[in-house]
């Protein structure tokens, strides 16, 4: 289901300009946001739809959110962005995904991950939990990262995150974390 209408309690000017700058800079490579807060809009949902098709007629399924006035002045207006924590097998594969995608190769084919020496069940399982992590695809047994610019932390506490780092989220967040 997408989302298909909102509502935000701001100015929802300011996220269509948020929106028309964050695609100058994704489609220009514009390094402009000075913005150093780690904060996402959050848009509630009122109308969802789906595209479905039964037998020759193609048309839209839609869902309605029943929102009361107080649960959508109760939810956040802010969601905190925060990396995805993975461990070390994880980590290994999205190594080798980047490391082939900073190759030109932009799809990899699953047999290809199997110079990493998991098992076949194991690797269909720890590919399923990057699926899950929604960093990448798997399309006809083709794995292809969906980010643009994915960084890889090795953090001193031993925790390794990753993240869309296009906008810098990812330096912000390591910049704004506190390790002892």
């Amino acid at each position: 289901m997408w989302p298909l209408y909102g509502s935000y309690p701001e100015n929802p000017l300011l996220l269509l300009i948020e929106l028309i700058w964050t695609r100058l800079e994704y489609n220009q490579h514009l390094k402009t946001s000075s913005n150093n807060d780690l904060g996402l809009e959050i848009v509630r949902p009122l109308v969802l739809a789906k595209a479905i098709q039964r037998g020759d007629l193609v048309g839209w399924y839609y869902e309605f959110v029943p929102f009361s006035d107080e649960q959508l002045a109760e939810l956040p207006k802010l969601l905190n962005w925060e990396p995805i924590e993975v461990n070390d097998e994880q980590c290994q594969i999205i190594l080798y995904l980047l490391d082939n995608e900073n190759s030109g190769i932009e799809a990899l084919d699953i047999q290809d991950l199997e110079i990493l020496n998991f098992s076949p069940d194991h690797l269909n399982a720890l590919i399923e939990t990057i699926l899950e992590m929604g960093i990448a695809v798997l399309n006809e047994n083709r794995l292809k990262l969906l980010t643009h610019h994915l960084g890889v932390v090795a953090l001193p506490n031993g925790k390794i995150v990753v993240g869309e780092d296009n906008e810098g989220m990812l330096t912000k967040w390591v910049s704004s974390q506190v390790f002892s």
